[in-house]
């Protein structure tokens, strides 16, 4: 019951919350690693189109009937979900945020919103993460800028009267 509460008070917010900011960029941050992909040198592809076979081609060329894999049904096959154009551009806006909101007035809060995300997203260790990069902070602080960022943002959401 208290789940449905939870999720009937969000269902109704109208205002940005620094919690709903955090869920937002999340999202939006593990949707553009799994469709954007990493970035940098692509892996080598054939630069011709991929052939599939037709039912006329294998009986042409004595390659029998075409068959498909036992156990695995169309139906159970994982299919990609497409999203919404609108959807997509709610995903890059939400991914603009640090540059619109933080970069010019809170950089160093920016920085480390942005490693969380990171970590959060790829399942490293925001600690270890802040110690390889050699910043002199515990992580207590780095929690902190994290969540004033977060603030900042859902704060001047509320002033442009984005609705959440």
């Amino acid at each position: 019951m208290r789940s449905d509460r939870t999720a009937h008070l969000k269902e109704e917010a109208h205002t940005w919350t620094p919690e709903l900011v955090r869920d937002r960029m999340i999202e939006a941050v593990r949707w553009a690693r799994y469709n954007a992909g990493s970035p940098g040198p692509s892996q080598i592809r054939s630069s011709m189109p991929e052939y599939t076979p037709t039912l006329e081609d294998h009986l042409a060329y004595g390659w029998g009937l075409p068959e498909k894999a036992e156990g695995v049904a169309e139906a159970e096959r994982s299919k990609r979900v497409t999203m919404s154009p609108e959807r997509v551009d709610e995903m890059i806006w939400v991914l603009d945020w640090c540059r619109l909101y933080l970069a010019k007035d809170c950089p160093g809060d920016a920085v480390m919103l942005n490693l969380w995300l990171r970590c959060k997203v790829h399942r490293f260790n925001f600690e270890a993460a802040l110690k390889s990069r050699g910043y002199p902070m515990s992580r207590r602080h780095a929690d902190r800028m994290k969540d004033r960022a977060l603030s900042t943002i859902s704060q001047r959401l509320d002033r442009e009267g984005s609705k959440p």
